[in-house]
């Protein structure tokens, strides 16, 4: 779709309000509590509802399409767990053989993560921190680990590369890393904080979706004609492969993301976060006599760390992209991130207390104290 959008070029962000309007309408025609987006994941996950629409799947592919196809700032990441999530709810529906290995969504959430960025254990652990909130028997730990690992041999033999950011850097710790970690915190902090501020503020102002979508939509198509191209269009991967990254990228990457999200657009978050982080890190290394490329490689841990209140995702995101020489700097810019965000994240449904890691458990009931 993205694709698509450049052959026709710029202006199909003229198209953005009707691509908004019709989203609405297949979301509010099908029902269901649908249009909650991954906070549906949420409460299938503590059982608030018993199954996932069926529909979700096909209407999360096609939403998610739509989007992008008109220049929507949105990712892929969101969109790709419902839909995994969605025919794994109804594989376990139809067939006693995926019922009976099962109780919960987090290998299809596994599975589909690892499917979409080729990062089986990144996949693993985003499943387990973020979306299980039960205490899990060893069972169903395992089926984590195998369906993220399963679904990465799948892309493997179908010959998809895995993504990899391609900053090169030597690793090595300084004082300055410290500052970064503590503006990477807060800044992520406050992405987090504003991301559900717009998202509740648009729903108190503008009770119907349909405003909602056409108001954002406008508001971003007005953005973009002021902007005049298209570098803040889509997931942001453009900006990461340009690796030239101008002081005010993240701020106008942020906002247009929050918009987006605000207005009912549908695709993902993790990818822009990826892309806002780099651009932060980048920017802010250079003033501190940091490494650009290292800066901008920590600032994509440190600003996924802060904005979604994660602590073993992260580090082992460094792990898979940039090697174990990556970890011990890593290490504390995840640590000090993750301590000072203000306990915001983009998943307001996260149960922080209810984590599976044991480290994040440890550093939760120290950083509630």
């Amino acid at each position: 779709m993205i694709k698509i959008r450049e052959y026709f070029g710029f202006w199909m962000i003229l198209g953005l309000p009707l691509a908004g309007l019709v989203i609405v309408y297949l979301y509010e025609s099908l029902g269901k509590n649908a249009n909650l987006g991954v906070g549906l994941l949420f409460r299938k996950e503590r059982n608030q509802i018993e199954t996932l629409p069926e529909f979700l799947a096909p209407l999360t592919w096609l939403s998610s399409m739509l989007s992008h196809l008109f220049g929507a700032c949105t990712g892929r990441t969101g969109a790709a767990i419902q839909i995994g999530a969605s025919i794994g709810d109804l594989l376990e529906r139809k067939l006693s053989f995926f019922r009976s290995l099962t109780y919960d969504i987090t290998p299809y959430i596994a599975a589909s993560f690892s499917g979409l960025f080729g990062l089986p254990l990144v996949g693993a652990f985003f499943s387990l921190e973020i979306f299980d909130t039960k205490t899990k028997n060893l069972n169903n730990l395992f089926l984590v680990f195998l369906s993220s690992f399963s679904a990465y041999g799948i892309r493997y033999l179908l010959g998809m590369e895995t993504f990899l950011l391609p900053f090169e850097f030597e690793s090595h710790f300084q004082l300055s890393l410290i500052f970064l970690s503590i503006l990477s915190g807060l800044a992520g902090g406050l992405f987090a904080f504003l991301f559900q501020l717009c998202k509740e503020g648009f729903k108190k102002f503008f009770s119907s979706p349909y405003a909602r979508v056409l108001i954002g939509s406008l508001l971003l198509v007005a953005c973009y004609i002021l902007i005049g191209n298209e570098r803040y269009f889509n997931t942001g991967q453009n900006l990461i492969n340009e690796q030239m990254f101008l002081s005010h990228d993240w701020i106008l990457k942020a906002a247009l993301t929050i918009l987006c999200a605000a207005s009912g657009f549908v695709g993902g978050e993790v990818m822009p976060i990826f892309t806002v982080g780099a651009a932060f890190g980048s920017v802010v290394s250079s003033i501190l006599g940091i490494d650009p490329s290292f800066g901008a490689a920590l600032g994509v841990v440190a600003f996924f760390a802060s904005s979604t209140h994660t602590f073993m995702t992260p580090l082992i995101l460094g792990i898979e992209w940039f090697g174990f020489s990556f970890l011990p700097c890593s290490f504390l810019v995840v640590l000090l991130s993750y301590l000072l965000n203000g306990k915001q994240s983009i998943y307001q449904n996260v149960n922080k207390q209810e984590r599976s890691s044991i480290i994040v458990k440890v550093l939760n009931k120290w950083y509630n104290k």
